[in-house]
């Protein structure tokens, strides 16, 4: 989904949640089978990870994946560059491997940390 802009600039932690799940409620889905009631449960048992989306000229979308196992050790299975529709900047239509290499490197550490 795509998070519509604050032109609020808000401050608290408490603001910024609200007015994120307000977002949230509010999101259209591409797939036509989810809505919010089942996209929430899904949030809850398995928890999310948020991207922040930088607008401009030339703007890429790196990517990485990684596996936990068990034991909570992380391998990077691949870094990619994304390819998204040019009319829906959040609809993904497929990737190039590797990302770019200046921040591959980097882009991989940042995968193993979050784990």
């Amino acid at each position: 989904f795509y998070l519509e802009k604050d032109k609020r600039n808000i401050v608290s932690e408490d603001d910024k949640k609200a007015y994120i799940l307000s977002q949230l409620k509010g999101m259209n889905f591409v797939a036509k089978c989810e809505n919010w009631s089942s996209f929430l449960s899904k949030l809850e048992k398995r928890g999310a990870i948020a991207e922040i989306w930088l607008e401009g000229n030339n703007i890429s979308s790196p990517s990485a994946q990684g596996l936990i196992d068990g034991f909570g050790k992380v391998s990077i299975l691949s870094t990619h560059e994304q390819i998204l529709d040019p009319k829906n900047d959040s609809l993904y239509l497929g990737c190039h491997y590797p990302a770019k290499k200046p921040y591959r490197t980097q882009l991989a550490e940042y995968c193993r940390r979050i784990g």
